[in-house]
């Protein structure tokens, strides 16, 4: 069994900010929560909706200030939640894939309206000239026309650009 994705939904609704090392977190749930505190809410959070384990870690400028590790990775097994389970962030990691090429265009190191086979050819979908017309926008405004999955190939579904479609297929490239 696959443990629900709740560390990524918590982790961006949790910035806080550091003020000393004892007092770990400021913000949205209180003033200066210590490790036992954060150990403790999350503990709660993961009783009180049935969730079988959840990773957090808060960061602030670079460092970790706070990590916690609860619960179990499978209920068959009884294998517990450690640093180094690998949480599936599915479309989760959709927002954050944004925010990181939206950086790569403040650094002018992205255009978002240049053809990305400029950037990185494509095999999956070469066969198709219409690939050429596929940028970071509509990547990120999913109007790329890939499907959200492909079936046994990658095809694009729309013109590329002229309809919105959900996709996953579009983040991989």
């Amino acid at each position: 069994m696959k443990v629900p994705v709740l560390s990524v939904i918590l982790g961006s609704l949790l910035l806080f900010s550091c003020q000393q090392p004892m007092t770990l977190v400021n913000g949205a749930y209180g003033e200066g929560k210590t490790a036992q505190e954060m150990d403790d809410f999350f503990r709660g959070v993961i009783d009180s909706l049935d969730i079988p384990g959840l990773s957090v870690a808060v960061i602030n400028d670079a460092k970790i200030v706070y990590r916690g590790d609860f619960g179990l990775t499978s209920l068959a097994t009884q294998d517990t939640v450690t640093d180094q389970t690998i949480f599936e962030a599915a479309s989760l990691s959709k927002p954050l894939f944004a925010y990181f090429a939206m950086k790569q265009v403040e650094k002018g190191l992205l255009d978002l309206d240049k053809p990305l086979y400029e950037y990185l050819p494509y095999p999956d979908i070469e066969y198709d000239e219409r690939y050429k017309l596929i940028n970071a926008r509509m990547i990120l405004s999913h109007s790329s026309g890939f499907p959200n999955r492909r079936q046994d190939s990658l095809k694009i579904a729309i013109t590329p650009g002229s309809n919105y479609s959900y996709s996953g297929e579009g983040n991989k490239y």
